[in-house]
């Protein structure tokens, strides 16, 4: 019994890996979005908040497995919003499991703020284009949110084209 399991666990991961592989050559496109809710604190470790967490993103694939793109942010905590623009980059790990960054920063109302994104998940494809991607994302507060850490799980939708 325990045999059959891991065989059933090793092909699925073969069938989503080489499916995954498909869908991050070069040339291609992906437009996603995703949400999650959080836990975020400060650096004086005396203040700590649930975060909501909403990402858009549309990038281009300039190399096998490497996307370029822009990302769209809107972060919610304690009261405040914040919006953001910037860009990321996401390399798929043998068409896989992906790692990714991106920069997103925000200056209006006399504030300077800005996000540095870490991101790790898996694209599930439900069909030849799109993909149910869980992940996680550890955000890094920057100018006027220096301090701010947010660690986020999360799940979205991206459509590869």
């Amino acid at each position: 019994m325990k045999k059959l399991v891991t065989m059933s666990v090793f092909g699925a991961a073969l069938i989503f890996g080489f499916n995954a592989n498909a869908q991050t050559g070069q040339g291609g496109w992906l437009i996603g979005g995703s949400s999650a809710i959080s836990y975020s604190s400060t650096d004086n470790g005396f203040s700590t908040s649930s975060v909501f967490l909403m990402d858009m993103k549309a990038g281009y694939f300039v190399a096998e497995n490497l996307n370029l793109g822009l990302s769209f942010g809107y972060l919610d905590f304690d009261g405040s919003t914040l919006t953001t623009i910037g860009p990321f980059a996401r390399y798929y790990i043998n068409g896989g499991f992906f790692l990714g960054a991106g920069y997103e920063s925000q200056s209006s109302g006399g504030e300077n703020a800005s996000l540095l994104n870490l991101e790790g998940g898996y694209p599930i494809f439900i069909n030849d284009n799109v993909a149910i991607e869980p992940g996680i994302t550890y955000a890094i507060g920057l100018g006027d949110y220096d301090g701010l850490s947010t660690f986020a799980f999360g799940v979205g939708f991206t459509f590869y084209f």
